[in-house]
């Protein structure tokens, strides 16, 4: 199945996640750029929010868990940040 990722779906699944955690990564601003060095990032500091590179998720051949690892990894970025005051890939 073809997913369209966009903030809508994007979002859909942060929003699944703060469902879990109890956290509002969900509400977070969500960027878009055309990187081809990184699939996305979480950017804790001023305007903290996400950051997804469309020259991925705008690929028809980009697969629906590859993009949903993505989103969940950078969640995990956020949630780190939040409850454990963490950066990066800490333990």
């Amino acid at each position: 199945m073809q997913v369209m990722w966009n903030e809508e779906t994007i979002r859909k699944e942060l929003k699944r996640l703060d469902s879990i955690t109890g956290l509002n990564g969900g509400e977070l601003p969500i960027r878009f750029g055309k990187a081809k060095s990184y699939l996305g990032l979480y950017y804790p500091s001023e305007g903290k929010g996400f950051y997804f590179s469309t020259y991925y998720f705008e690929n028809p051949d980009f697969q629906v868990e590859s993009a949903l690892d993505v989103i969940r990894h950078e969640y995990a970025h956020y949630m780190n940040h939040i409850v454990y005051n963490g950066y990066g890939h800490d333990k």
